[in-house]
């Protein structure tokens, strides 16, 4: 993805732009990448959901605590089940870790809310 910055990517999440963020998401630039994802959870939409959840099946297991923390975010409790699954069956223990931490924050809003 050509011309992809961090300053646009701040920019995009501030305007909710949503598809460009997912296909930073995928860029060939790590750094670009967790910011991309880190966007993602800023941005209460659907899209954000379902690419943060597809996210989870990454290789790199800080991409995929990233979006762990992203779905925290988002505070969608339909994200929990795709956490308590990352919890129990990640190979890597932060990315665990950070499934546990985004599924507290998820049960925090809720709890507020009742």
């Amino acid at each position: 993805m050509f011309g992809v910055s961090l300053e646009k990517i701040d920019k995009w999440t501030k305007k909710g732009k949503v598809e460009r963020l997912i296909k930073a998401a995928s860029d060939s630039d790590k750094d670009i990448r967790l910011a991309a994802i880190r966007g993602l959870g800023k941005v209460d939409h659907e899209k954000s959901f379902n690419s943060l959840v597809f996210i989870l099946r990454d290789e790199d297991p800080e991409i995929r605590g990233t979006a762990c923390e992203s779905l925290g975010e988002l505070r969608k409790v339909i994200a929990e089940e795709h956490l308590k699954y990352i919890a129990k069956n990640d190979p890597d223990e932060k990315v665990k870790e950070k499934a546990i931490e985004a599924i507290k924050k998820i049960d925090e809003v809720n709890e507020e809310a009742l």
